[in-house]
């Protein structure tokens, strides 16, 4: 995961949708060690992880997304666009699938 924030793009790290609570706060936690956009003080990760969630929602959701795109200005989102493909299978083929 790449995160485009204020400070710049910050690698975040890998992890398989769909993500946990969990996996999104470590994912975004080298963010809480930059400074807020406004120095006010340290960056608040909870945004991030917010978007992050919803993003692997959407990536659950929605498997014809091939490529997303955040700019990102402090905790708001400036601008969001998705690329969509022509893949309509599920990304996670066993969650949607009945048992025999």
């Amino acid at each position: 995961l790449v995160l485009p924030t204020p400070l710049g793009d910050q690698v975040l790290g890998q992890r398989l949708s769909p993500l946990t609570q969990k996996d999104a706060q470590e994912l975004v936690r080298p963010l809480s060690h930059g400074q807020s956009p406004d120095l006010s003080g340290p960056l608040d990760p909870a945004p991030y992880q917010e978007i992050v969630l919803r993003l692997s929602r959407l990536l659950e959701e929605l498997p014809q997304v091939e490529e997303v795109s955040l700019e990102l200005s402090g905790p708001r989102i400036a601008s969001f666009e998705v690329r969509l493909g022509g893949n309509p299978e599920p990304r996670n083929r066993h969650a949607h699938s009945k048992p025999r």
